[in-house]
């Protein structure tokens, strides 16, 4: 089975960022990448990532900017891990 997840992405930075990519991981497997076209300084977006269905009490990890894409100031908040939402 699969699922789409919801990921609530800001760029905190003074500077626009460029296109991205975000990277689920859900049961230690990698999924395809979700291309996000870019946010402007200041600006929040949802992204939906497919990906499998998780099982409960598993959780999920997000990698932003997998391919370092972005020049940031702070490249340690580019790993969101959540509880599977099951």
């Amino acid at each position: 089975s699969s699922a789409t997840y919801l990921l609530t992405v800001r760029n905190a930075g003074r500077a626009a960022a460029g296109p991205f990519d975000v990277v689920l991981s859900a049961g230690g497997m990698p999924q395809p990448p979700v291309r996000v076209d870019g946010l402007a300084a200041g600006a929040t977006r949802v992204v939906d990532v497919p990906g499998p269905l998780c099982d409960a009490g598993s959780t999920l990890r997000f990698v932003l900017d997998a391919g370092a894409a972005v020049a940031e100031s702070d490249e340690a908040d580019d790993v969101v891990d959540r509880a599977c939402p099951v």
